[in-house]
């Protein structure tokens, strides 16, 4: 748990499309803890992290930030991505939040590239996760992060209308 594999798990070879890389953790945190996930993303067309139950359903991201992507995410001044996995608000610009579910898994895509990096993933006390940054990463408060749920809320509405 709570590591990527150099490898290509055997799923994504028998299911592969050749322009879409796809790669799962399992991760499993302790209330007091961090899954703190380090990248440099790839040169692609897209990318993206989501968070899942062990059947690979998606997490509640109605009412949850379960998943970034390369236009949501909040680069570091070098380029890099660094992912905040708790089940509660860090403040930190790329969390994910586990919507109380202890353990499952944490994908990543990286769509139309030529290069494959693996994130590198540590598990980290809750009450660390600042120690363990750079000084200028930035903090979101309690105040941004409703209003990003509550325009993820809204985007949900228009493409899955309530009948």
């Amino acid at each position: 748990p709570n590591t990527f594999a150099d490898s290509i798990p055997p799923a994504a070879e028998i299911f592969r499309d050749p322009n879409i890389l796809f790669h799962v953790a399992w991760f499993e945190l302790d209330d007091d803890e961090a899954l703190v996930i380090d990248v440099v993303p790839p040169r692609c067309d897209y990318w993206m992290f989501v968070l899942h139950n062990r059947w690979l359903e998606s997490l509640d991201y109605r009412y949850h930030r379960i998943s970034l992507n390369d236009s949501s995410a909040v680069l570091e001044s070098d380029g890099s991505l660094r992912v905040v996995v708790a089940n509660r608000d860090p403040g930190h610009p790329n969390w994910l939040d586990t919507a109380g579910h202890p353990e499952g898994i944490l994908q990543y895509r990286w769509i139309w590239t030529k290069t494959y990096p693996v994130p590198t993933a540590r598990v980290v006390k809750f009450g660390q996760i600042r120690a363990e940054l750079p000084a200028d990463t930035p903090t979101v408060t309690a105040e941004e992060r409703k209003r990003v749920i509550h325009g993820r809320q809204q985007h949900v509405a228009r493409r899955e209308p309530v009948t």
